[in-house]
């Protein structure tokens, strides 16, 4: 008995056949969708996929469209027995996938939307399946219908998946455990204070060099920031002198977090740089864009000395170079490039006060 995931994503294909919300403005604040987004470190869909690993799964497929390519994490190159499908018909992708699962000795395969991370007992759910002897089992949550099902590969790779998904050819199953759908950067928000609050599996990348604070590798912290538990400062990130970092807030990577400035209940996404002496609260930033979670609407900002996007730095980075200012005084508007940087210090114990 052979076991797989098809980890599916694709706009067109979800609100063909899937439980998805109508498209709005809030779901182009990010230039990436949310599961490929970096979350404590790590994106969703690399947690996703080490769920289904754990349950002894042999293989799994992400399927999604050509223009998901240049943000999908590397995978491969992380998992072995993952493997990524760029295809312009997402459900002619997942068919023909599923007929490759059953050729191959692979008997069920789970399925599963992008959008949606579960922590649950994904073996019993497929013992379930097996029992039920439908095409298809869905799961449920208390909420409705979950993005997640069991179907039988050969039986399905014969049926339509309009047919196959429809409610009189699929069992219910009520899970349990810890379920997010991940449609909008609220959704995002609330699995960050979760993680950083214990209430789910999800565990911040680097070191907790005090309870419920996270330092990753390569940060630097100045002396005088503060950081109050629980929060994340992930890889190459700098916090600099005075700023206040509070309130289950997460850094992630290649971010600046100026002078005096304080950061409180948000999300600062990679790349991304905060001017000085700055409140963002209760809001998630990206590049030079800010979303208000209490007002659900996203605001683009056009001043780089407030807010900016660090991505033209990390591409440096990778060359190894390094972008230095050219004037003391303009330190985040005017760059020039300086080759083979001498290598900084690691984030160290001790360094900067630290409040829990």
């Amino acid at each position: 008995m052979g076991l797989g995931v098809i980890v599916i994503f694709g706009a067109d294909w979800e609100h063909q056949f899937l439980d998805a919300s109508p498209i709005t403005a809030q779901d182009e604040f990010l230039a990436q969708p949310l599961p490929c987004v970096e979350v404590l470190g790590r994106s969703m869909v690399e947690r996703t996929l080490e769920q289904f690993f754990r349950a002894d799964v042999e293989v799994v497929t992400v399927v999604g469209p050509p223009s998901m390519a240049h943000c999908m994490p590397p995978l491969q190159k992380k998992f072995t027995g993952a493997r990524v499908r760029w295809v312009s018909d997402i459900s002619a992708g997942v068919t023909r996938t599923l007929k490759e699962y059953s050729r191959s000795g692979i008997e069920y395969s789970f399925l599963i939307s992008g959008d949606l991370y579960v922590e649950t007992d994904l073996l019993d759910l497929f013992f379930f399946h097996r029992e039920a002897m439908r095409l298809a089992t869905r799961a449920i949550d208390k909420e409705g219908p979950l993005n997640l099902w069991v179907v039988d590969c050969a039986r399905a790779s014969l049926s339509d998946l309009e047919v196959l998904l429809t409610d009189r050819n699929v069992a219910s199953y009520t899970i349990g455990g810890y379920v997010r759908r991940l449609e909008d950067p609220r959704d995002l928000r609330k699995l960050i204070v979760d993680a950083l609050g214990g209430r789910c599996s999800v565990r911040p990348g680097g070191r907790e060099i005090r309870p419920g604070i996270w330092i990753d590798k390569g940060a630097e912290v100045d002396k005088r920031a503060r950081i109050v538990s629980p929060a994340y400062i992930g890889r190459n990130c700098k916090v600099k002198e005075d700023a206040l970092i509070t309130r289950c807030s997460s850094i992630e990577h290649n971010c600046c977090v100026d002078y005096g400035t304080v950061i409180e209940d948000s999300s600062v996404l990679a790349n991304t740089s905060i001017g000085i002496w700055l409140d963002v609260r209760h809001a998630v930033a990206s590049g030079n864009k800010l979303f208000s979670l209490a007002h659900g609407v996203g605001a683009e900002i056009s001043d780089p000395s407030v807010m900016k996007s660090n991505v033209l730095a990390r591409h440096a980075s990778k060359h190894g170079l390094q972008l230095v200012p050219q004037q003391q005084e303009e330190p985040l508007v005017s760059m020039v490039v300086q080759k083979n940087p001498a290598p900084k210090p690691e984030w160290q114990l001790g360094a900067n006060p630290i409040q829990g």
